[in-house]
């Protein structure tokens, strides 16, 4: 599994990109945002807690759980940025942009042919 100099796993890198995002997010939207079960999103969430990246809240109405990056979690990203930055420049060279483009357009499209967790439960 490729790591950035930063030493974070680009497993998990969007996840810390998309709490990022936001000052503290909903567990659920999280998920639905990345198009994760809750149940693997809560594993990779607990490396990321257990790394001192993130943080995991109790929302309004305590059934709400929300995460946020840690101060520490927030210093690590623009190392984590620019590896992918040269991660991708890397993978350009070696793909060139049509080619890169298309395989980028390919992913979105499977990612909307992809059944939502609510269209798991109902069948």
């Amino acid at each position: 599994m490729m790591s950035y100099p930063s030493e974070l796993r680009i497993s998990r890198f969007s996840l810390l990109v998309e709490i990022a995002s936001a000052e503290a997010i909903p567990i659920r939207l999280l998920a639905e945002h990345l198009g994760l079960e809750r149940t693997t999103l809560f594993r990779k969430l607990q490396c990321l807690e257990s790394g001192g990246l993130v943080r995991v809240l109790t929302g309004r109405d305590r059934r709400t759980r929300l995460v946020a990056l840690t101060e520490p979690g927030a210093m690590l990203l623009p190392s984590a940025l620019s590896g992918w930055r040269i991660a991708q420049s890397h993978l350009l060279a070696i793909f060139r942009q049509q080619r890169w483009e298309a395989l980028a357009g390919e992913i979105d499209d499977l990612t909307r042919c992809l059944p939502s967790d609510d269209d798991l439960m109902d069948g």
